[in-house]
């Protein structure tokens, strides 16, 4: 299977062997037909290798990592998950069901993250592993075990994925200039429900439960033309100079998968209150708006923090943001919607 994500092929070898794969239908929507010649034992298809941003291989042995750092964990529906800096200098990720996995805090790294401790990670009592990947830092290759649990396999693709796109336009080493591959442009998803009205896009910022599907429902219903985009995690890039957002397969607890790529016209940042009122934020405080909803687990490692801090920037040089205090009423999208597109 092929599928393309923020203009990116990504590639999963073998998909039919992998039920899960199917029960999640949203993937269908942004397949692409063909497959990758070098890895199709040289069989013409449409996309080059050399264009794959991701091959993500199921069925591997992925063993633990006892060098490993682990940089962030976090629990949701009894479902531990474990992201790490492997001892080889790429990356691993883990998600484990039930037990009591103990997290054991040493010494401080000394990076220049100073939160990332030196933690080893042991699961106790009954625990089960659901998956386990690794991948190695500016490869497109990301090796995972075999997965049956659907959100162990959807929350794992997302990680891959935004660990693949965010390194687009590295170029590895390689023996020489003429094996480089072409020059391309990161890509990054943002916690975040994107609206669209007049062919340019508004993503709506927000911790969980402040309103973001709320307001932007308060468009759909109420300003003609609005279509949702997506309304959890669509992916944000800057080509050819303009920033533009795109659907992704990932859109929470509603079904909205679109592939379709926008222009970002502005950027909102939402705060519930009995009054509705907007002012415009400065660069550093724009900043500090855009990056709480981007990758938590990518801000414990530097290199990664560094690629999503230089995405950020790039889309905040070219895209307006703005905090708005509101109610869930008509007159708070009539406010949102007129300041930034100015209609």
């Amino acid at each position: 299977m092929i599928i393309n994500v923020a203009g990116n092929f990504l590639e999963v070898p073998d998909a039919e062997k992998w039920p899960v794969i199917g029960q999640m239908p949203s993937l269908r929507v942004f397949e692409v037909a063909g497959g990758v010649s070098a890895a199709a034992g040289g069989v013409s298809v449409t996309v080059p290798a050399a264009e794959v941003a991701m091959r993500l291989e199921l069925g591997c042995e992925v063993a633990p990592d006892k060098g490993a750092r682990l940089l962030y964990e976090f629990e949701t529906e009894g479902i531990r998950s474990f992201f790490e800096r492997r001892s080889d200098g790429g990356y691993g990720f883990r998600m484990v069901e039930g037990g009591d996995g103990e997290c054991r805090r040493g010494e401080r790294d000394g990076e220049r993250l100073r939160s990332t401790a030196r933690r080893t990670f042991s699961a106790a009592g009954n625990s089960r592993e659901l998956i386990a990947m690794r991948k190695a830092q500016g490869s497109p290759l990301v090796k995972a075990t075999a997965v049956s649990n659907l959100t162990a396999f959807r929350f794992s693709l997302w990680m891959a994925v935004n660990m693949a796109l965010v390194e687009r336009g590295v170029v590895a080493s390689l023996p020489s200039a003429r094996s480089a591959v072409p020059v391309v442009h990161p890509a990054v998803a943002v916690h975040s429900s994107v609206v669209v009205r007049d062919g340019r896009a508004v993503l709506f910022l927000g911790e969980s439960g402040t309103g973001k599907s709320t307001h932007t429902r308060l468009w759909l219903d109420n300003l003609d033309g609005s279509w949702l985009l997506n309304d959890d995690s669509p992916f944000i890039a800057v080509e050819h100079g303009q920033a533009v957002v795109y659907g992704s397969p990932w859109s929470g607890k509603t079904p909205c998968y679109h592939s379709d790529r926008v222009l970002i016209a502005g950027i909102v940042r939402l705060s519930q209150a009995p009054h509705n009122r907007i002012r415009r934020l400065s660069p550093v405080e724009a900043f500090g708006a855009l990056y709480p909803s981007l990758p938590p687990a990518f801000a414990y490692d530097e290199y990664l923090t560094d690629r999503v801090c230089a995405l950020a920037s790039d889309v905040l040089e070219r895209v307006p943001v703005y905090h708005l205090e509101c109610l869930p009423d008509r007159a708070a999208a009539e406010l949102s919607c007129r300041t930034v597109l100015g209609i």
